[in-house]
């Protein structure tokens, strides 16, 4: 039911599964929504909200604070709302494949590792995507520590999209896109973003 507080939510859907609409929100859980290895896209995420998802450190997996949806999988998420989520990278999602319509990423950020050999800084505020396909998407208002305000992309397809007003720490680069390898983008609005030393 809507307005629930969900702790670390598993979702592993049966086939052709539709989720209601529903707020899924956590109290600073690993990740709001979970798609678990060869999930494929007759599972059906529409209309929900993964907020105050929080990939905190000290735990095995610090990425995707709104959804992490492992590698192997490809939901259908439709019209869902990743907002006010943190992680390591992808603050909003972290993804490896899938087809997203008209979702909204927007207030996510990541944080910085500090390890003292190998300091990491976080990429992809809004999403981290290392494939998918994402038709008219908002990704607004984001803010990553480095690379990526609004998107991180080692691969997949953008059509339609917009990428406004994300914003980067005080350093890094792709203030409202961070292409690194892979990623393709078509009529896509790019307008807003802010970076304080380098777009």
């Amino acid at each position: 039911s809507q307005g629930n507080l969900l702790d670390a939510l598993q979702i592993a859907l049966p086939d052709t599964a539709l989720l209601p609409d529903t707020l899924l929100m956590s109290e600073n859980a690993m990740h709001v929504g979970f798609i678990p290895p060869g999930t494929d896209s007759t599972c059906i995420l529409n209309g929900l909200i993964f907020s105050n998802g929080y990939g905190r450190l000290g735990i095995q997996d610090i990425n995707g604070g709104g959804l992490f949806s492992s590698e192997t999988s490809s939901p259908t998420v439709d019209s869902c709302v990743f907002v006010g989520n943190l992680a390591a990278d992808g603050g909003g999602a972290f993804v490896f494949d899938g087809q997203f319509t008209s979702c909204e990423f927007r207030n996510n950020a990541t944080f910085r590792i500090e390890e003292e050999l190998n300091p990491l800084d976080g990429y992809g505020a809004g999403l981290y995507a290392n494939g998918g396909a994402f038709d008219n998407c908002l990704f607004s208002s984001n803010k990553s520590i480095s690379y990526g305000g609004g998107i991180y992309g080692t691969g997949g397809t953008f059509n339609n999209c917009e990428i406004l007003f994300n914003r980067l720490g005080t350093k890094g680069q792709g203030v409202g896109i961070y292409v690194n390898g892979g990623g393709e983008f078509y009529n896509c609005e790019i307008a807003f973003n802010v970076a304080p030393l380098t777009g």
